[in-house]
């Protein structure tokens, strides 16, 4: 029997191919901006970061002999922050727009990802029937009532666990609403998000699953049916907040001036010596310059910054290509062992590559530095002007420029 959901608006059933074709062109326009906006935004938590970090800490409690079915997965961010903590057996990454999934294509190499182009209307049975753990994020407000009884038919009997904006008369539910009103029109579309009560998502997934909140006062739902570890949540949103903080204070005066001294070197660095070829930037966070190109492939690597293309520690991570140049600006003190992370530059470099390191001096300013880091738990590791010059050239590294700025650094160009 049909079920009856009193928060779905009727299918017209005449133009089915039509609504997908719109909600298609809806998320290839919106999808890359949408995730800057909402995933990647650093000044405060916001309720999308909640929730994806809620079911991230539930996947990295899972086994991973599991093959996991992620729908609705956009570019990936979700994976991407799992990936250098936990392997799964086989990953599925499911979207309806080619947008995203063309840019996972070039953004994902490991062998058990499987990318796929589907709406869930059109996704293949057989992979839900061949998934131990299914997900979503945001999803179940954009389906459908039959595609939403497709994942529900699947997701039981399996591990699952799937976010949805519930229907109340909340201050905080209006307002978003008209929000999405405003989204509409800037877009052009009838492609509507929609409400949902908890009578219904119980009715579909089953009675004997678990709704909660993702914080107190939020619309947002998380549905599962498996316990959720509340303490590994709380923990990752302490050293979320953390984090969201040193980001301000970064931002701040007199850091934001330096930081920018530091870009400015970097791009005059970058278009005098490498107007094409590959670049590993270490501590993406330091420039927030992924999108800067001009025929030249950047792949920025950083444990904490969430738009990084590998979001890991450079001292561990085991790369499968070299570079042209590798850009070390005002991280080497925060690596655990700098000797071995210059051994390690030098080796991923190409012949004739370069390295541009940032050095900071012995000054004031530089202990005011360390004491802002060590106030915020992060100790790092001192290294002086002849140390470094010494491990350069035993390295086999020949220093080709040195540029001081007084009271603060010295930057150096470093040729293999």
């Amino acid at each position: 029997m049909k079920l009856k959901i009193s928060s779905f608006s009727s299918l017209n059933q005449s133009y089915p191919e039509q609504h997908l074709n719109e909600m298609r062109n809806y998320w290839d326009k919106k999808i890359l901006e949408w995730e800057k906006k909402r995933y990647l935004k650093s000044s405060y938590i916001n309720p999308i970061q909640r929730r994806q970090a809620i079911i991230r800490e539930f996947l990295l409690s899972m086994d991973p002999g599991l093959t996991v079915l992620e729908l609705g997965c956009g570019t990936g961010l979700l994976y991407k922050s799992i990936a250098p903590e936990k392997k799964f057996k086989k990953y599925y990454l499911v979207d309806i727009s080619k947008v995203a999934t063309d840019q996972l294509q070039t953004t994902v190499e490991d062998s058990n990802v499987k990318i796929i182009n589907s709406s869930i209307r059109n996704l293949d049975i057989n992979i839900l029937k061949e998934a131990d753990l299914i997900l979503s994020s945001g999803l179940l407000d954009w389906l459908e009532i039959d595609e939403i009884e497709k994942i529900a038919k699947y997701s039981k009997g399996k591990t699952f666990i799937h976010t949805f904006s519930i229907k109340s008369f909340s201050p905080i539910r209006l307002l978003h609403a008209t929000y999405m009103k405003l989204l509409r029109l800037k877009f052009k579309s009838l492609i509507v998000s929609r409400y949902h009560t908890k009578q219904d998502i119980y009715q579909l997934f089953g009675h004997k699953s678990f709704i909660q909140k993702y914080y107190q006062g939020s619309f947002g739902r998380i549905i599962t049916n498996q316990k959720i570890n509340k303490l590994a949540i709380r923990n990752y949103f302490k050293a979320r907040y953390k984090e969201v903080d040193y980001q301000k204070k970064q931002s701040s005066f007199p850091w934001i001036l330096l930081k920018k001294l530091e870009q400015s070197l970097y791009l005059d660095y970058f278009n005098k010596h490498l107007k094409e070829g590959t670049t590993l930037n270490i501590g993406a966070n330091t420039f927030g310059l992924t999108d800067f190109k001009k025929g030249n492939k950047i792949t920025t690597i950083d444990p904490c910054c969430q738009d990084a293309n590998i979001i890991d520690d450079f001292e561990i991570y085991n790369f499968n290509q070299k570079f042209d140049m590798i850009v070390m600006i005002g991280v080497i003190e925060f690596f655990e062992s700098p000797p071995k992370s210059v051994k390690k530059a030098h080796h991923l470099l190409k012949e004739n590559g370069y390295l541009i390191v940032f050095l900071h001096k012995d000054t004031f300013l530089t202990s005011l530095y360390y004491r802002f880091h060590k106030n915020r738990g992060i100790n790092l590791t001192p290294i002086s002007e002849r140390d470094f010059i010494n491990l350069i050239e035993k390295t086999g590294f020949t220093i080709e420029e040195t540029r001081s700025f007084p009271l603060w650094a010295n930057s150096y160009l470093i040729k293999k």
